[in-house]
């Protein structure tokens, strides 16, 4: 009943407990802060972002393997405190039961020293009663004196008998008391320790609900971030086979294009050959006749010379005047016949530079539209305007929020409806709907020149459309689950985002 070196081992156990608390506190981890011709850079960029983010991931998943383990120190810590608890209080509940116990025992020894005192007192009255009577009523009793002088040492006797037992009694009384303050003192101790040892066990709990919260926010974090890489490689997945469409589209438009200018080619050259076998048919003809009418007329002329000869024997005014009509007549017919000649070394001259031109037409077919709007679009740079007015609250190469992602254009914020503009002459391949970039625009400027406007409202031009700088192509809004209104905006060459700031006027 008074095993008081029991009662020390708890302030061993809350010491140990403590010694553990500070060791969980230290080892608890700090709470964590949470391309349409070529493609290949854009997505190395993506995977470079995925794995940058997996490596974060790995990073949260030992922080939580660590959060983990001081958990479970702390619910071992927690156990043994209780245990410890629970001792102390089994421990209190022995020592209320013997303090009853004592209790009980005073109660009794109070009750018989009541009873040891009622019968004293009445030896007491009969001793006094005895010692009233004197000789002459002893004489008159006709008693014994022996028998009255044994009767009153028997009394005596028994006086003295109760005497020692009420001192007995009271010695008893006091070591019951005694001992009834000392259980007191005990409990009172011992409930100063249970009561500590309560703290220390609140503490602990408390150390380890925010160990539990800690877990529970690096498991989300972990959900969180292995959702994000998920929907970064189905955009990047997205955006890939949509680049690669475009580029086999555009690749297939080129080749038609290629296919059409040679057959064109082939066309002119065998018109440009049709017509110089023609010409050179009907130049010797020409030429043939030429000199049959050049004979003839030379025929003539020698005729006409030996007609004059002959003539001249006769009448020679008349014949002379008839030579000079005739010299002019031929003279006449020389002029005509020089003239044609002009005229038809006019005519060759002519056709030599039709076939010229059309030969050097075959030879040079001009380039196909949108490599000289490509040409045009490189000249841009620095003088563009903004497709929309706006601030630019994501800028090229930041951080997109919290996540480990970079803006691989800008983002301008401006009221749903506002007109958006496009910012060069091209034509536009794509407009429709993506996932993670809702309503969007691309306008192929090129020379592996592309410009992007995602989150519209409203789509204004269709797939095939030509469009020139400034004509208004979409609305902006908040498609695709952006959360804010506004427009993002891209350009890309050779697949590769490039900064489109660079490429916007002051």
């Amino acid at each position: 009943m008074r095993k008081l070196p029991v009662a020390v081992w708890p302030w061993c156990v809350i010491a140990c407990l403590g010694g553990g608390a500070a060791a969980m506190t230290w080892a608890a981890p700090e709470a964590l802060p949470s391309s349409p011709a070529a493609p290949q850079a854009d997505l190395k960029d993506i995977r470079q972002q995925i794995q940058t983010l997996s490596k974060e991931i790995k990073e949260t998943e030992e922080d939580h393997s660590e959060a983990s383990d001081a958990l479970r120190q702390s619910e071992i810590a927690i156990s043994q405190a209780k245990r410890a608890l629970a001792s102390l209080t089994e421990q209190k509940d022995r020592s209320e039961g013997e303090r009853g116990q004592v209790r009980q025992q005073i109660q009794d020894i109070q009750q018989g020293m009541k009873a040891t005192q009622e019968r004293i007192a009445r030896v007491l009255r009969n001793q006094h009663r005895v010692g009233e009577s004197d000789v002459l009523k002893q004489w008159l009793d006709q008693k014994n004196p022996n028998q009255n002088a044994r009767e009153q040492a028997y009394q005596h006797y028994l006086a003295r008998a109760e005497h020692q037992v009420i001192n007995r009694l009271r010695e008893q009384l006091g070591e019951l008391q005694r001992l009834s303050a000392q259980l007191a003192s005990e409990n009172q101790r011992l409930q100063k320790i249970a009561g500590e040892q309560q703290q220390q066990t609140q503490k602990l709990e408390a150390e380890k609900q925010q160990r539990e919260q800690l877990v529970a926010k690096l498991s989300n974090q972990i959900r969180q971030q292995q959702q994000q890489i998920g929907k970064l490689q189905a955009d990047e997945k997205r955006l890939t086979q949509l680049i690669e469409q475009i580029n086999r589209e555009i690749e297939r438009k080129r080749r038609e294009e290629e296919e059409r200018r040679r057959a064109e080619a082939k066309r002119q050259a065998e018109l440009a050959a049709k017509r110089k076998a023609e010409e050179a048919k009907r130049r010797a003809e020409l030429a043939a006749k030429r000199e049959a009418e050049r004979r003839a007329r030379e025929q003539k002329l020698a005729e006409a010379k030996a007609a004059q000869a002959r003539a001249a024997a006769r009448a020679e005014a008349k014949q002379a005047q008839q030579h000079r009509a005739e010299v002019a007549r031929l003279e006449a017919e020389k002029r005509r016949f020089e003239q044609e000649q002009a005229n038809q070394k006019a005519q060759e001259a002519r056709v030599a530079k039709q076939e010229a031109e059309a030969e050097q037409s075959s030879k040079t077919t001009p380039p196909p539209e949108p490599a000289a709007a490509g040409r045009g679009f490189a000249a841009l740079k620095g003088k563009m305007r903004l497709p929309t007015s706006g601030a630019i609250t994501g800028r090229f190469g930041t951080r997109r929020g919290e996540t480990s992602t970079v803006w691989k254009g800008i983002f301008i914020q401006a009221p749903a409806g506002q007109a958006v503009r496009v910012v060069a002459e091209g034509r536009v391949v794509y407009a429709d709907w993506l996932r993670g970039f809702g309503n969007m625009v691309i306008v192929d400027h090129g020379n592996s020149y592309m410009s992007i406007y995602g989150g519209a409202e409203a789509l204004l031009k269709q797939i095939g459309d030509r469009v020139r700088a400034g004509d208004t192509i979409a609305t902006t809004g908040a498609s695709g689950g952006a959360a804010e209104s506004g427009l993002y905006f891209e350009i890309r060459h050779l697949g590769q985002p490039i900064n489109p700031q660079q490429w916007v006027g002051g």
